[in-house]
């Protein structure tokens, strides 16, 4: 399948990606991934990053399979982007070394704003897939976190694409969450239901 990556992601990925395939335009930026070896081309992307070549997406991906990410939990997922923006760690594979975030101060209204920002962002998602007739396949981060192999494994099956080789047993990512996460989370929760 693939290692999806952000490659629309102007902050960072894309200028990366743009100095490692030198190349100049955005054509030839997208044909250099349609030259890459395997059968399958598979990518992230946030709603800021994909709006610029919404309109034109069918050109560009004519067999486009869409997987949308959601969470349930929204406050925790706000909690947990704000924490990753502030400390810098956004993720820690399950093997490997263990990265130490900065120490971080909890601040309600930058957790506010990026809780309204995720808000928006399923919004304009919804707004795409309604405008372009498109069913993405469902899949919530808490059925990942919970078992990462499985959720692989369903997200093979619906699309058709065939695992390279069997998904190990040390796959995906440690939980960054902690009791502090949880703590601030209550907070967040505590402040919308105005309870004392």
């Amino acid at each position: 399948m693939g290692r999806p990556s952000e490659i629309f992601d102007p902050r960072g990925v894309l200028q990366m990606e743009v100095q490692n395939r030198r190349v100049h335009t955005f054509a030839a930026y997208i044909d250099s991934f349609n030259r890459e070896p395997g059968r399958y081309f598979a990518f992230k992307t946030a709603w800021q990053d994909f709006d610029p070549v919404a309109d034109g997406f069918r050109a560009l991906f004519p067999n486009l399979d869409v997987v949308y990410l959601d969470r349930d939990h929204k406050v925790e997922q706000a909690v947990s982007l704000f924490r990753a923006k502030e400390s810098g760690v956004w993720h820690q594979p399950a093997i490997g070394p263990m990265q130490v975030p900065k120490s971080v101060e909890f601040n309600l209204r930058r957790i506010e704003d990026i809780l309204d920002e995720l808000v928006a962002e399923k919004v304009q998602w919804t707004a795409f897939f309604t405008a372009k007739e498109i069913k993405p396949m469902k899949l919530f981060y808490e059925t990942i976190a919970q078992d990462v192999r499985a959720a692989v494994a369903e997200i093979a099956k619906q699309t058709g694409m065939e695992l390279g080789r069997p998904i190990g047993p040390r796959v995906g990512y440690v939980k960054l969450a902690d009791k502090v996460s949880k703590a601030w989370v209550e907070q967040v929760l505590k402040q919308h239901l105005q309870l004392t």
